[in-house]
C-alpha cells in the first residue's frame, strides 16, 4: 500500500459499516507508517521489507497519513454513535503504542535494524503513543525539514538527477502571523 491509497482506503472502511477487519487493517495500517515516520515525514515507498529503505522524498505523503487518521477517528466516533470530530471512542487509536524505527534522523532503522531489535519487548525509549509521532510530524513541518536522501545516487534511483534527492520545506516563519495582529499606523 502507498500512502496515497489511505483516503481511498478508508473510504472502503466507511462504506462498510461494521466490518470490523477492515477497521482493524486501517488502524493497523496507519500505525505501520507511523512507525517509519524519519524527518518528521512518512515514507511515500515502504521499500520492500527485505533489503529496499523506505523512500521520504514526498512532502505530501505525511499529510495524506494525517488526514487518514481523522478519517478514521470520525469513522470510529461515528461507529460508536459519538459526535464526528470529538474523537476518544473505544476504538480511537490515538493513544495506540507506535515501535519507532527511526527514533532519531540517523538512526540505521528499518530494514537495517529488523533482525537486531526484539519486537516482543522493544526498547521503551522507541515506543510512542500515536498521537505524540502525530505531533512530531507536525513540529518537524513548523521547524522546517531539509536532508538528502539515505544512499542518493544512481543505484537508488537511476532516472533522478542528483540534486532530487535533496529534500527541503520552508519554515513557519510565526512572525507573520504576529505582524498581521498588530495594529498598523496610518
Amino acid at each position: 500500500m502507498s500512502c496515497l491509497d489511505f483516503p481511498d482506503f478508508l473510504e472502503l472502511v466507511s462504506d462498510e459499516h461494521g466490518n470490523q477487519s477492515l477497521i482493524k487493517e486501517a488502524a493497523n495500517s496507519i500505525l505501520q507508517f507511523a512507525s517509519l515516520l524519519r524527518h518528521g515525514l512518512i515514507p511515500n515507498l515502504m521499500g520492500d521489507g527485505q533489503c529496499v529503505p523506505p523512500r521520504y522524498n514526498a512532502r505530501d505523503a505525511v499529510w495524506f497519513w494525517l488526514y487518514s487518521i481523522c478519517c478514521f477517528e470520525d469513522e470510529v466516533t461515528a461507529s460508536e454513535g459519538l459526535a464526528p470530530g470529538l474523537g476518544g471512542g473505544k476504538k480511537s487509536i490515538l493513544s495506540r503504542p507506535v515501535f519507532r524505527w527511526f527514533i532519531t534522523d540517523t538512526a540505521p532503522g528499518w530494514p537495517d535494524e529488523r533482525d537486531s531489535v526484539n519486537m516482543a519487548n522493544p526498547p521503551a525509549d522507541r515506543v510512542m503513543p500515536l498521537y505524540d509521532v502525530m505531533q512530531e510530524a507536525l513540529q518537524r513541518h513548523v521547524t522546517g525539514i531539509e536532508f538528502r536522501e539515505r544512499t542518493a545516487g544512481f543505484a537508488l534511483d537511476c532516472q533522478m538527477v542528483t540534486e532530487g534527492f535533496n529534500v527541503s520545506s520552508m519554515t513557519i516563519d510565526t512572525r507573520i502571523f504576529f505582524d498581521i495582529a498588530q495594529p498598523k499606523d496610518s
